[in-house]
């Protein structure tokens, strides 16, 4: 499979380790505004050659592209691909709101081509087996799910310099870039939820959260996602049943699990060893329906359009507005920011 990537960020290089794990994935091109960057991309990873725009890499023979560009610019860097029959491997968050990510799905079933999410968790080992081992939901009395890491960003931020990771402009923030792990964990694994209800805990100056809280219910349980770009507060998943409680470090990744009785007082861990990197599974999965034209990976994009709602909700809740959005409230009513961080 010919490969192309848009975008010379740190994301592109980790999935670039992963692509190093399976021969049959040729790179192909390399699309970067930034003609160095090609061309250190180039000397460094070996891609073929450089393209400076995605219609340019739209009219290249390329199979297959994994968009790791800002999120606002997914949509329509995915569309003009999709429309030229590539398929697409496209970074979390998907889109900037459901609608963008509904539109790309009808078209890619109307071009027949492979589209998914790249997010790690529903992939991996672990939470394969964390699936098998789940109690029945009237079993489960609530969840917490932490994944709270300042981001290296910041400083940058505080000092007055733009950074796309803070941006609105780039349909960014904590909850979309951290909160949507949460959102996916509990999606992949419970469905869509009944209620959401959503607190931007500090809002900044730029409009996006800087640190947030999420509640899903379901029918007889909450699911309470924590997420944070300016503080360190956890990264772990826990699930409390009537009878046990389950552990899970480093949910995003998920790289242990802990199955404890809380009657008995013993503690089991049932971790699946990881071969690989996290990118590896997802990059497989992507691989095998390309190679094999299996349609399974419309699945996964019923939970990828669940998740967008979630996130559409929980941003109108916020008052978090983004210039892609068909206008999902009225800013005049756009309160003033509980923190502004210049």
């Amino acid at each position: 499979m010919k490969l192309s990537i848009i975008g010379t960020s740190i994301i592109s290089t980790k999935m670039l380790e992963a692509i190093k794990l399976y021969p049959e994935i040729e790179l192909d091109y390399i699309c970067s505004r930034s003609s160095s960057k090609g061309e250190e991309f180039i000397q460094q990873y070996g891609f073929k050659n450089h393209v400076s725009t995605v219609e340019e890499l739209a009219q290249t023979n390329t199979e297959a592209v994994y968009i790791a560009s800002p999120n606002s610019f997914h949509y329509p860097q995915a569309k003009i691909l999709i429309e030229q029959g590539k398929h697409i491997l496209l970074e979390k968050a998907f889109t900037s709101n459901s609608i963008q990510a509904k539109e790309l799905i009808e078209l890619a079933k109307m071009k027949n081509v492979v589209l998914m999410e790249a997010i790690v968790t529903p992939f991996l080992p672990n939470f394969k087996k964390l699936q098998e081992i789940i109690p029945p939901n009237k079993e489960i009395i609530h969840v917490n799910l932490a994944f709270a890491k300042v981001s290296s960003k910041l400083n940058d931020f505080i000092k007055g310099n733009n950074t796309n990771i803070f941006s609105s402009e780039m349909s960014a923030g904590s909850l979309m870039d951290l909160g949507v792990y949460g959102i996916w964990f509990a999606v992949a694994l419970w469905g869509e939820p009944k209620k959401i209800s959503y607190h931007s805990l500090v809002k900044l100056s730029t409009g996006v959260d800087g640190k947030g809280l999420l509640v899903l219910s379901y029918h007889s349980f909450d699911v309470k996602i924590t997420h944070s770009k300016i503080s360190n507060d956890g990264l772990d998943a826990h699930i409390y049943t009537k009878k046990r409680q389950i552990i899970g470090s480093d949910f995003s990744i998920l790289s242990r699990i802990l199955d404890i009785d809380t009657h008995q007082h013993i503690i089991k861990d049932v971790s699946v060893a990881q071969q690989h990197t996290q990118y590896y599974y997802e990059l497989g999965e992507f691989l095998r329906c390309v190679s094999s034209g299996d349609k399974s990976f419309f699945k996964s994009l019923e939970n990828t359009v669940i998740v967008m709602d979630i996130l559409d909700e929980a941003r109108k809740q916020a008052k978090i507005v983004f210039p892609d959005d068909i206008p999902l409230i009225n800013t005049d009513t756009i309160k003033k920011p509980l923190l502004v961080i210049n």
